[in-house]
């Protein structure tokens, strides 16, 4: 996969990142680049819910990222390696891949439970439709709203009440008013998406989607930065332990691209296991 060199993520990307808590890269890919991965996303679907009335879900294929030819091509493309490494630093671990078809409201949601958030980690999101906007499904966020979770960037926050904590657990009760208002009425920042466009967040900055009437696919590629204390491997294996971590792709472990195998060659140090790989897929004509 190859296209125009982006420009690098600077200080001031960085910064915004993480004051606000998202960044937008518009246009990172050619629309043609989406298509072929939307093809790809679509066959892992199809072959993982073979069942699915494509009404119904959301719905999920495993592991996208090592099951299609122009899938791994993006992990290795420059577009998509200078975002963990400009956010986490240059020794950035992949952390897992998910393809999503999300289906009505999303609810709002995002860091519920967490309490000490010690190793920084980012998600990669390609939405892979055509023009979605603020009236037919785009991602909600609330900027800032990570800042309590985000403990390790500045201790001063470590007092602060999380004054967002009735949105975070993915309430989807009729009654639920969060602020006296409806969920979809909560103030919040629209993150309009075209094919080709990429989004990052973290998983604790909370986010929503509402007002769509088709299914949604989303793409999603994690990264997180290298635990280098006790507490930071600890705490590393507690969220894989609750289902945010993988076992290591062997494919990854393969590829013939030595930075690639860098992401994830320490994983098998801290004692994940490699984990055979799925069947690759080919899409439809």
């Amino acid at each position: 996969m190859s296209g125009p060199t982006p420009a690098r993520i600077g200080y001031n990307e960085a910064m915004r990142f993480n004051t606000f808590g998202f960044l937008e890269l518009p246009g990172l890919f050619s629309r043609d680049e989406a298509l072929g991965l939307r093809n790809e996303f679509d066959e892992i679907v199809r072959v993982d819910n073979p069942d699915w009335d494509g009404a119904t879900g959301p719905v999920q294929g495993r592991n996208p990222i090592e099951r299609g030819a122009r899938m791994l091509s993006l992990i290795d493309d420059d577009r998509l390696y200078q975002i963990p490494e400009n956010l986490l630093g240059e020794d950035f671990l992949f952390e897992g891949s998910g393809a999503t078809v999300h289906v009505g409201d999303t609810p709002w949601h995002g860091g519920s439970g967490v309490v000490t958030f010690s190793v920084p980690h980012i998600k990669v999101s390609l939405y892979l439709d055509d023009d979605v906007d603020d009236n037919n499904g785009c991602l909600r966020v609330l900027p800032g709203a990570h800042r309590n979770y985000l403990r390790f960037l500045d201790r001063g926050w470590e007092s602060t009440p999380d004054y967002f904590f009735p949105i975070r657990n993915r309430s989807v009760s009729e009654d639920f008013r969060p602020w006296g208002l409806p969920p979809d009425e909560v103030p919040h920042i629209p993150l309009p998406s075209r094919l080709g466009d990429v989004q990052v967040f973290p998983e604790e900055l909370p986010h929503a989607s509402f007002g769509s009437p088709h299914p949604r696919r989303q793409l999603a590629i994690s990264f997180i930065a290298k635990p280098n204390s006790a507490e930071q491997i600890a705490f590393f294996k507690h969220r894989e332990a609750i289902g945010a971590g993988l076992s290591v792709p062997r494919r990854l472990l393969e590829h013939p691209s030595a930075r690639v195998r860098r992401m994830v060659e320490p994983l098998l140090e801290m004692g994940d296991a490699a984990q055979e790989p799925l069947p690759m897929v080919t899409p439809r004509a």
